[in-house]
C-alpha cells in the first residue's frame, strides 16, 4: 500500500486509513490472549473479560473488508503506471517472497508456542520446524470445518495471518488477468466526469447486495466460520471471501471512476458511523436469536448474515474514510511513513505479538495493562523495523530474520 494517492493534498487521509486499521489489527491480536472467544489463541490466560469479547466482535468485522478495499483503490494507479506484467511482479516481489519467508520462518514459532502449551513434553524447535516443512509439499484442498479437520492440520506449516496476504496476491493476480491487453474491453467508454453522491451509494447498494448473495449462497452450502486451505500458502474464509473480493473491486471501481477527485464517499462521519453501530446491534440480535432458536431455517440465517456482515463492511468503510477526511485529510511526515509501513507491521508483527504475551503470562497485573504494553510495544517495535531496517535494507532484514529464527532452534532444543 504505497503512498501513490499521497501527491495530491486532499489524498492524505487514506495514509490515516491504513494504519489506524492495521493499528486495529495489532489490537486484535493483543487482545486474542485475554478474551472467552479465543481459546485455540497460541498463548491463554487464565483471567479472561467477556467485554473484550465485544471489543474483538467489532473488530472483527470491519477491519479486513477495509484493508481490502483500500487495496483496490491504490491497485489501480499502480496498474496505470506499471502495465499487468509489472504490476504482478512487483507484487510477487512486494507480498509473495515474505509471504513465504515469514511462513518458513517466523510462523512456525508461533505454531510452537501453541505446542508447547498443548504438550507436557513438547519437542524441540529445530525438530518442530522440520516436522511442518514435511506438510509444506500437501498441495490438496481441504475444507477446515470442524474440530476433526482442524486437529489434522494443527501442526501442519501455517499462514495464520498472512491468509490475508495471500488472498490479496490472489485478487491482484485476477485484476492484472483483466488488464491484459487482448482481455481488456477496448469499448469501455472513458470517465469524464466524477459521480453524485446518489450514483456512488447506489453502487454501493448494488456491490453489498451482491456480496451478500454469494455470502447467502455459500453459508447454505457450509458450515458457518468454514476455512478453506489450498497447499501451504492460500487459506480464506469461504463465506467471508465474498465481502473481501467486493470491497477490492469496488476499491479499485471507485478509482476508476473517479470518486475521490475532489472529495470522498459522501456523506458525514457521524452518518456512516450511525448505519454501522445500528447494524452491528443488529449483528449481534442476530447472532443471539440463532442461538437460541436453532431450529430457525438455515437459508434464513445465512441470508441475513450475508446481508448484515456485508453491509457491515460497506458501513465501516465509509466510516473510516469520512472520518479521516474530515480529521487526517493533511501532510504529515508521520502519516506518510506510518501509512507506508502498513503492509510490513502487518507481516511481521504477529510473532511479536505472541512473544509478549509469553512473556507476560507470569506477571500479576491487570490484563488491561498487559494488551496494553503488548499493543505498544509491536505497534512501535514493527514502525521501527519497517522504517529503518525493511525498507532501506530488505536483504539485511531476510538475514537477521533468518539468523533470530536460527538463534531461537539453538535456544528452544
Amino acid at each position: 500500500m504505497r503512498a501513490e494517492l499521497s501527491t495530491s493534498g486532499r489524498r492524505h487521509y487514506f495514509d490515516g486509513v491504513r494504519y489506524l486499521t492495521i493499528m486495529c489489527v495489532v489490537l486484535f491480536h493483543a487482545t486474542m490472549a485475554y478474551s472467552n472467544s479465543a481459546r485455540w489463541w497460541p498463548v491463554t490466560e487464565s483471567h479472561r473479560s467477556l467485554a473484550l469479547n465485544v471489543l474483538l466482535s467489532i473488530l472483527d468485522v470491519y477491519m479486513m473488508p477495509v484493508l481490502f478495499f483500500v487495496a483496490g483503490v491504490f491497485a489501480v494507479p499502480s496498474m496505470r503506471r506499471h502495465g499487468p506484467g509489472t504490476f504482478m511482479i512487483g507484487k510477487l516481489r512486494r507480498l509473495g517472497i515474505p509471504l513465504v519467508l515469514i511462513t518458513v520462518f517466523s510462523n512456525p514459532i508461533v505454531s510452537y508456542v501453541r505446542h508447547v502449551r498443548m504438550h507436557e513434553a513438547p519437542m524441540g524447535l529445530f525438530e518442530f520446524w522440520l516436522g511442518q516443512l514435511r506438510t509444506a509439499g500437501d498441495m490438496s484442498m481441504t475444507f477446515l470445518a470442524g474440530r476433526s479437520t482442524d486437529s489434522k492440520y494443527i501442526d501442519y506449516i501455517s499462514l495464520w495471518h498472512l491468509w490475508f496476504i495471500s488472498l490479496l496476491i490472489v485478487f491482484f493476480a485476477v485484476y492484472a488477468i483483466t488488464h491484459i491487453p487482448v482481455l481488456k474491453r477496448p469499448w469501455a467508454p472513458p470517465v469524464n466526469d466524477t459521480p453524485g453522491s446518489r450514483r456512488i451509494l447506489l453502487t454501493m447498494l448494488v456491490f453489498g447486495l451482491v456480496a451478500a448473495l454469494l455470502v447467502g449462497i455459500f453459508g447454505m452450502c457450509t458450515v458457518p466460520r468454514t476455512w478453506v486451505r489450498i497447499g501451504p500458502f492460500l487459506v480464506f474464509q469461504l463465506t467471508r471471501a465474498p465481502i473481501y473480493l467486493g470491497l477490492f473491486a469496488l476499491g479499485a471501481y471507485a478509482y476508476s471512476r473517479k470518486w475521490f477527485e475532489d472529495r470522498t464517499l459522501p456523506g458525514a462521519f457521524w452518518i456512516w458511523g450511525l448505519a454501522a453501530f445500528l447494524l452491528f446491534v443488529s449483528n449481534l440480535g442476530f447472532i443471539a436469536a440463532m442461538k437460541n432458536h436453532p431450529d430457525l431455517p438455515r437459508w434464513f440465517g445465512a441470508v441475513v448474515n450475508g446481508v448484515l456482515r456485508s453491509f457491515l463492511g460497506l458501513a465501516f468503510t465509509g466510516l473510516f474514510l469520512t472520518l479521516c477526511h474530515r480529521f487526517f485529510n493533511r501532510p504529515s511526515a508521520v502519516s506518510r511513513s506510518l501509512g507506508d509501513a502498513t503492509y510490513d507491521i502487518y507481516l511481521i508483527h504477529l510473532p511479536i505479538v505472541i512473544g509478549l504475551q509469553y512473556l507476560l503470562q507470569s506477571l500479576s497485573i491487570s490484563i488491561y495493562l498487559k494488551i496494553l504494553v503488548v499493543f505498544v510495544i509491536t505497534f512501535a517495535a514493527c514502525w521501527g523495523l519497517s522504517r529503518w531496517l525493511i525498507k532501506p535494507h530488505p536483504r539485511i532484514a531476510v538475514g537477521v530474520l533468518i539468523a533470530s529464527f536460527g538463534g531461537l532452534c539453538v535456544i528452544l532444543v
